[in-house]
């Protein structure tokens, strides 16, 4: 080392001084590590998402776009009743015409926003099933593509979503610290929660399929409509229930598989 090239080969070090040829290797590492601290930014840590925890973000949507959803309905509920009222009360056409525009606006807002959060559903629902296939849930019937093909089979799409829900909250409820879960959840309870939502989402369904083929039918009497008008208002209520339970049911479920 040295203040001054001593030979064409000697070469200057980031700290001010020359050395020769044969210890540029060695002195090129303790240089670096020596100035590495100063000049040198840390690298960004990568997160690696966990695959056997429920994302909250994606629950968090789920629960209150349902909600949001079943407040819509409520609201169309209200003003459908009133709606049904004025027909029985025989007002004025241009009253009961300005309350079924009214009633009609927010049961289609209401409708559309529970179908938007229907897609929300249907994903949570998708990943919460392989989170608990990857914490080693064994001896599953309702998994994989049965958490949306239960939703769309006929008839059957009226029970089939209750199977698929039941067990991903017996499967939540079973402690998961890196070790497998396998068919312990098999010994876990559904929750009565859950039934309740089954039920409120099944008298739904009903109710307003009736109320739709009572107006196919080509009703123009006023008796008629007004039941038409007071069965839609049962079914948008019903439908709110069932939405805010089911909110309950998604949280429940991602808050017992943090246990």
């Amino acid at each position: 080392m040295a203040d001054r090239q001593r030979d064409p080969g000697w070469w200057l070090a980031s700290d001010g001084k020359w050395y020769p040829p044969d210890l540029r290797t060695d002195v090129v590492v303790q240089a670096e590590e020596a100035f590495a601290p100063d000049t040198w930014e840390p690298h960004a840590t990568m997160k690696v998402e966990d695959e056997t925890v429920i994302p909250q973000g994606l629950t968090r949507l789920v629960i209150w776009g349902l909600v949001v959803a079943s407040l819509l309905l409520l609201v169309a509920a209200a003003l459908t009743f009133q709606y049904g009222s004025l027909l029985r009360s025989s007002s004025g056409m241009a009253v009961i015409e300005d309350a079924k525009l009214v009633a009609d606006g927010w049961s289609g807002m209401g409708v559309l926003a529970m179908f938007i959060v229907g897609s929300l559903v249907l994903s949570w629902t998708f990943r919460t099933s392989r989170i608990m296939d990857a914490r080693g849930a064994s001896g599953r019937r309702w998994r994989g593509g049965w958490t949306i093909g239960s939703w769309f089979v006929p008839i059957a799409s009226l029970i089939l979503p209750r199977f698929v829900f039941a067990e991903l909250e017996k499967i939540s409820q079973v402690p998961f610290d890196s070790e497998q879960v396998d068919d312990r959840w098999k010994s876990m309870q559904r929750s009565t929660l859950g039934d309740l939502w089954w039920l409120l989402w099944t008298v739904s369904l009903v109710v307003l399929q009736v109320s739709q083929m009572l107006t196919l039918d080509g009703a123009e009497d006023p008796g008629t409509l007004a039941t038409v008008a007071t069965l839609a208002a049962v079914g948008y209520m019903a439908l709110a229930g069932a939405g805010v339970t089911l909110a309950l049911v998604v949280r429940n479920i991602e808050r017992d598989s943090r246990r």
